[in-house]
């Protein structure tokens, strides 16, 4: 059989036609249904199945929360002497960041917290800071 003139492009225009409308609008119609669309559907549970498996995250170990809460206070002093912009916001920016660690620090070692949100005020963060040397801990 012998194809007439034409007719195999006019078939693979049709064939890339119907991929190019249809293949779309599929996709858009699984996305609008919240489905994930079949073209990733492998991909998605590929991805899925990696996220599970690095996702248990352990605690941090108390020694390295000590040594982070020096790493910030040694930065909150270095912003505090300097003259750099915006110094408002990178100080409250690294004592919120201080103050969450000051928490996790207690917590792990199960010492009395006195909130459980940052920032902390002066006075809750000498409570905090205090229970931790009284345990002795230092940083």
């Amino acid at each position: 059989m012998t194809w007439p003139e034409g007719a195999l492009l006019t078939l693979a225009t049709m064939v890339v036609i119907t991929i190019g409308v249809v293949g779309p609008m599929s996709l858009v119609s699984d996305v609008g249904r919240g489905r994930t669309p079949w073209a990733l559907r492998g991909l998605s549970r590929r991805y899925a199945a990696w996220r599970t498996s690095t996702s248990t995250s352990q605690p941090i170990p108390p020694q390295l929360l000590g040594l982070e809460l020096r790493r910030l206070g040694h930065e909150l002093a270095r912003v505090e002497a300097s003259d750099v912009p915006a110094k408002a916001a990178r100080m409250r920016a690294g004592q919120a960041a201080y103050d969450y660690v000051l928490l996790e620090y207690c917590r792990r070692l199960d010492l009395p917290t006195p909130q459980q949100r940052v920032p902390l005020s002066p006075s809750e963060r000498f409570d905090a800071e205090a229970s931790l040397i009284a345990a002795g801990h230092d940083w």
